[in-house]
């Protein structure tokens, strides 16, 4: 009896240790998931990653590499990504200018907006808001 009790021992202790452990990466989800809810939530005050991550309560650093891990993108690239999103959405719906645009997405200057828009998209503002149709 004591030899069957020591065998199963050994293999709980054994399956035991091949256990993967769920709780990290369950808070990875959860990382992504707040930091996608809080980017979609567009807000002027917060560009840099710093920032999110500071309302998230990890470093930067973590949360881009969490990001990549998890979606393959950076804090830096959904952060940019969502402020393309909504500079064309003020470009295309609205009839604000392009200065009023770059204010609103807390942009210091137009200049610095045109070129954060042109990276990203290959033309200006004010390209891509006359393709609009009147």
């Amino acid at each position: 009896m004591r030899s069957y009790v020591a065998i199963l021992l050994l293999i709980a202790a054994d399956s035991y240790g091949r256990m993967t452990p769920t709780i990290a990466p369950t808070r990875r989800v959860d990382l992504v998931a707040r930091f996608q809810q809080l980017v979609a939530q567009p807000d002027p005050n917060r560009r840099r990653v710093a920032d999110y991550a500071g309302l998230l309560f990890v470093t930067g650093k973590y949360l881009s590499e969490t990001l990549k891990a998890e979606t393959g993108r950076t804090a830096g690239e959904w952060i940019d990504s969502q402020m393309l999103r909504e500079a064309r959405h003020l470009l295309w719906q609205t009839d604000r200018s392009i200065m009023q645009v770059a204010e609103e997405l807390g942009f210091s200057d137009a200049s610095a907006f045109g070129k954060f828009f042109r990276r990203q998209t290959g033309q200006t503002p004010l390209a891509y808001k006359q393709q609009r149709p009147l």
